[in-house]
């Protein structure tokens, strides 16, 4: 099988005919969906698929999609708060210097003067740039994903060095 990417969760079902609704995680996911025929579904240790996607809608940051065999509303409620996965087969590569977050989790943040942080653990858009979240012993610290801050990723050594402004060292 081929590596997955996760493209949003499933947030709540759409009318009676098992339709569900996904929050995207994707920026263009028309570009990506067309190219897209099965879809898999991923819950803690739950893991449904590949199924193959029959229709699907994008309105502003969510996914409408139609699955075969989830067809009624008691199937499609049984899926809510998994998350949907395709395959990386369908990705564009990307430009040099960016990168899809599931290619930036796990990395070890640290510091220009060496010091670790901690692993990114999640990252959330704010709408004017992304915001990662790097656990370590302190607790939580969120991190702005811009060019002042985030001053080198290294996607082998799987290190990414940050200039930490005044004031984001301190813990969540």
């Amino acid at each position: 099988m081929s590596k997955l990417f996760e493209i949003g969760e499933i947030v709540k079902t759409h009318g009676l005919r098992g339709e569900l609704k996904l929050k995207s995680y994707l920026s263009e996911p028309a570009k990506i969906l067309s190219k897209a025929d099965a879809i898999f579904l991923h819950s803690k240790n739950i893991e449904k698929g590949p199924l193959r996607m029959i229709g699907w809608e994008v309105y502003k940051n969510s996914i409408f999609l139609e699955i075969d065999g989830i067809d009624d509303l008691e199937k499609a409620e049984s899926c809510i708060g998994f998350h949907a996965l395709i395959s990386t087969e369908y990705l564009e590569p990307l430009p040099e210097g960016e990168y899809y977050w599931q290619d930036l989790l796990g990395m070890t943040m640290m510091t220009e003067e060496g010091d670790i942080l901690g692993t990114l653990t999640s990252i959330f858009p704010t709408g004017s740039n992304d915001v990662y979240v790097c656990t370590g012993q302190k607790g939580e610290i969120l991190v702005p994903a811009i060019g002042d801050v985030i001053t080198q990723i290294d996607p082998v050594r799987r290190v990414m060095t940050v200039r930490l402004l005044p004031g984001m060292d301190k813990p969540c």
